[in-house]
């Protein structure tokens, strides 16, 4: 049985989840939101199940007959709670036998007030209990939870639009809310619909119940009631996500029901990392085999992972510090792109659309992110949207893509669905007309063009008029200008659009970089091999000592790790292009300025301009060009 599994550990989840092409779904449970150390938290298992012992201890001023009735009940439960397989259920089983629904719901509200920082002196009121969800300082997060509300607010369109769980306390819309997000919750506790659901920010789905307001749910008899609408729900939810599970143990309801349907669907596309606490293989299988079992045909299909030895409190943060380093180096990307990045804000200014132009790698998608972490005017939306990875390249794909990234689904989702008439691109405008004023960034735009995709001059014009009304911004990131994307249309949106070619770094950031990194003589070294072409300085930037000691040997590798890229840049210039590289080549070219294709390769940043003369831009990418004859 235990060769059947894979089991990996935290550092494959971490890298897993920082290169995740889907969007990520955490389902997450009780650990989560625990103590941990000297920080309080809501209790746990063992916790609880005092709380429903101390219900029948008795208590100064109760009469004798009151208190022996408390003894033998107290001594009824011991007794059931050292034979049960699950001491939890089987302990609020006996406390809603004996003091109803009420009691058990009003023992989980003052066990989720542990995690408070003060005594409620107001009662347990529901105006009460509201008002603190809403504030953040009320409340100690422990260190798992804290970081999931990091991740949700600052990264929303990949970790923030929902997260589920069996919890039962606020803990993760308050994380949410601390590090400045938004959330609503969804509690069901019978059927339903997300759907129906409406709020601002990310969508927190309690399954279980909730800690005031609501029921909450503890028996098999309640956790197994068939949920038809919900399932049907969450099955939408997973459809096409990374699943990531964490801090749960798997019980027996509905998020695990509809997940072991939609892994057993050969037509789904969900992807499952399920996380265990435990690090022994063996006593991991043993205690968890019933979450194999459910996850045997998503193994079978490569589209599950086990991971072991997984501390949410430890993992969870070192998650969100990986991803604070990727920012970072984001912000190091753009450096060298003054010119290039005064250029782009000039033409927004001006009310142009802008299109960055570019051969691959060569940072167009890290100026649309450097853009996006800008501020844009108060009550504006901004968006981003990957138009390869978008399953149905249409205006009204590329619409429903845009209200999932601004998290309006249930705000917007009706003006494109269930129509009598397939929607259309009118439906499309409609969406993108209710964003407004909206900051559309998308990135590898020309994936949209083609025959058949449904994009016209109707909806080109419409962002004309938007553009020049000071209400939507279209920046767009291709490797070919729009008019090349989309040779059937001739539309005036592409001629008011303002061409950035993004091409090599800035000649004086790139050896600064290169110098600070290295040293003078290896950066100069370094700048000479991969010129200023940005992914052969940022991988040269990082040999650091290789550099010094081996510099053939550097070279060497550096060659075998561009030659892919230079041929792909090579594939796709034209003959009279490369013609004019040919002869680069092979000898510096006396300029003329008025080359129109030199001057396509120079914006491109494959041939440098200097001392009145023309060369490619470094050794390596002139040796290739040599190479091919």
């Amino acid at each position: 049985m235990l060769d059947a599994f894979d089991f990996v550990g935290p550092s494959v989840l971490i890298d897993r989840l920082l290169h995740a092409e889907q969007e990520v779904l955490f389902l997450v449970g009780a650990p989560l939101c625990t103590p941990v150390g000297d920080t309080p938290g809501v209790p746990g298992v063992p916790g609880v199940i005092e709380r429903i012992r101390a219900e029948f201890l008795p208590v100064d001023g109760e009469s004798a007959p009151r208190a022996e009735r408390k003894a033998q009940a107290l001594k009824a439960l011991d007794a059931r709670l050292k034979k049960a397989e699950n001491p939890y259920q089987s302990a609020f089983r006996f406390l809603i036998a004996r003091r109803g629904l009420q009691a058990a719901n009003r023992l989980i509200t003052r066990a989720v007030l542990d995690a408070g920082r003060n005594p409620v002196d107001e009662g347990l009121s529901d105006p009460v209990l509201d008002t603190l969800e809403y504030d953040p300082g009320a409340w100690h997060l422990p260190p798992g939870v804290r970081a999931l509300g990091s991740l949700v607010a600052r990264h929303r369109q990949r970790f923030g639009r929902a997260v589920l769980t069996t919890n039962f306390d606020p803990l993760i819309e308050v994380a949410i809310r601390a590090a400045g997000g938004n959330a609503h919750s969804a509690v069901l506790v019978a059927d339903g619909s997300l759907e129906s659901t409406r709020g601002e920010g990310t969508l927190v789905v309690h399954a279980h119940g909730y800690w005031h307001g609501a029921d909450t749910l503890h028996t098999p008899a309640a956790l197994e009631q068939e949920r038809l609408a919900l399932r049907r729900s969450l099955a939408r939810l997973y459809e096409r996500r990374l699943l990531v599970v964490m801090a749960y143990g798997g019980w027996d309801d509905v998020f695990t029901r509809t997940l072991a349907e939609v892994v057993g669907d050969q037509g789904a596309f969900t992807e499952v990392v399920w996380c265990f606490y435990e690090t022994d293989p063996e006593a991991l299988v043993q205690r968890n085999g019933h979450i194999l079992e459910q996850l045997r045909p998503a193994l079978l299909r490569q589209r599950a992972t086990l991971v072991k030895g997984v501390d949410c409190h430890a993992v969870l943060p070192e998650l969100v510090e990986a991803l604070d380093r990727e920012v970072a180096h984001a912000e190091d990307e753009v450096v060298g792109r003054e010119s290039v990045c005064t250029a782009l804000l000039a033409a927004l200014e001006d009310r142009h659309p802008v299109q960055l132009v570019g051969e691959p790698q060569m940072g167009k998608s890290a100026l649309l992110e450097w853009l996006g972490r800008r501020t844009v005017p108060e009550g504006w939306t901004t968006v981003t949207i990957d138009a390869s990875r978008l399953s149905r390249r249409t205006p009204v794909g590329l619409a429903w893509a845009a209200i999932e990234a601004a998290d309006r689904r249930d705000a917007l989702g009706d003006l494109i669905r269930d129509r009598a008439a397939v929607p259309d691109v009118h439906d499309a405008l409609r969406v993108l007309d209710a964003l407004a004023p909206l900051r559309l960034m998308i990135d590898d735009a020309d994936a949209l063009g083609g025959e058949g995709h449904g994009f016209n001059a109707a909806f080109f014009a419409r962002l004309s008029t938007w553009s020049a009304e000071g209400r939507f911004q279209w920046i767009s990131s291709a490797h070919r200008s729009l008019d090349q994307s989309f040779a059937d249309l001739d539309v005036p949106f592409f001629d008011e659009a303002r061409v950035i070619c993004i091409g090599g770094l800035e000649r004086a950031a790139a050896e600064r970089m290169l110098i600070e990194s290295l040293g003078e003589q290896a950066g100069r070294h370094a700048l000479d091999l991969g010129g200023t072409l940005p992914p052969a300085v940022r991988w040269l930037g990082r040999q650091r000592g290789p550099l010094t000691s081996d510099p053939h040997g550097t070279a060497q590798r550096f060659r075998s790790w561009i030659r892919p890229l230079l041929r792909r840049w090579w594939g796709d210039m034209s003959p009279e292009e490369q013609q004019l590289a040919r002869q680069a080549a092979r000898a510096r070219l006396s300029a003329d300025t008025g080359d129109p294709v030199a001057a396509r390769l120079i914006a491109r940043g494959l041939l440098v301009e200097s001392g009145g003369a023309w060369s490619l831009n470094g050794r390596a990418w002139r040796d290739h060009v040599r190479s091919l004859g």
